[in-house]
């Protein structure tokens, strides 16, 4: 039986530093993988509005693609970014993950565990502890 090789997709804020040639150094490296990429422009505007702004700083939104199970999709989508980072010697950092579909069956890491569907058991008597 042939394995299924499932892909997980990551919208990832990555912020790249170092003007126009870094900023085209990562944009041929995304197209490379064939990860779709948006310029979301300097820092300081728009999704970056809290960030102090920097001429040298530009912000994109990459589509990751990352193999494997989606509980570890955003992480894994961090490090393919920093890897990339590492290996090209592109100045560029991943801000922001998101996992763009959403497996309705992974479960959310917490939960709310109630009692309430349980019958109630009739209080037991206290007894001495030589008749338990």
């Amino acid at each position: 039986m042939a394995r299924v090789h499932r892909e997980q997709r990551v919208w990832t804020l990555v912020e790249v530093r170092g003007g126009p040639t870094g900023w085209a150094a990562a944009e041929e490296v995304w197209a490379r993988h064939s990860w779709n990429y948006r310029d979301e422009g300097t820092l300081g505007t728009d999704l970056t509005s809290e960030l102090s702004a920097d001429p040298t700083s530009k912000v994109f939104r990459v589509e990751v693609r990352t193999p494997g199970a989606l509980s570890r999709a955003e992480n894994e989508a961090e490090w393919l970014v920093m890897g990339l980072a590492r290996t090209h010697v592109i100045e560029m950092y991943p801000r922001k993950q998101a996992a763009l579909d959403r497996d309705r069956e992974v479960l959310a890491r917490w939960r709310v565990h109630t009692t309430e569907h349980r019958p109630t058991r009739p209080d037991l008597e206290l007894s001495s502890r030589r008749e338990r």
